[in-house]
């Protein structure tokens, strides 16, 4: 207990497993629903992110493609789900994928230069990325 208080980390937390589960703890939520991430934004673990799981979502990202651009616009998820908008040999891509279920994938139809489009349940291509969603409890 000295040493705690030496290095200034009173008080200690001694809640065990139940009493801490019994806290009640809600991931704030902007009023408006939506959540801005910006490039170079470190990893957001999922359960302070926006929730996306059933409800409708819109991803908007601003990016600046040159002819070789490829690479993963937005990322969400874990092994056992997830999505993603990414670019790659030329065309735009969103992939869904539920429990390792073979994925929904939609895309550009051909090999161009991205411009602002549609992609399946998205509205993307565009590097800060805004997803609307509701909270949930």
């Amino acid at each position: 207990m000295s040493d705690a208080e030496k290095y200034d980390v009173l008080p200690l937390n001694d809640l065990g497993i139940f009493e801490f589960r019994a806290l009640e703890y809600e991931i704030a939520v902007p009023a408006s629903g939506q959540y801005t991430y910006y490039p170079g934004t470190a990893e957001v673990p999922q359960a302070s992110s926006a929730n996306t799981i059933n409800v409708s979502y819109k991803i908007l990202a601003e990016v600046d493609f040159t002819r070789d651009s490829e690479g993963v616009i937005f990322a969400q998820g874990s092994r056992f789900g997830g999505y993603t908008l990414f670019v790659k040999d030329g065309k735009l891509t969103y992939v869904y994928n539920f429990l390792g279920i073979p994925p929904e994938q939609t895309g550009s139809p051909t090999h161009r230069r991205p411009a602002c489009t549609s992609s399946g349940s998205t509205s993307p291509s565009c590097a800060t990325a805004n997803t609307t969603s509701r909270s949930a409890r």
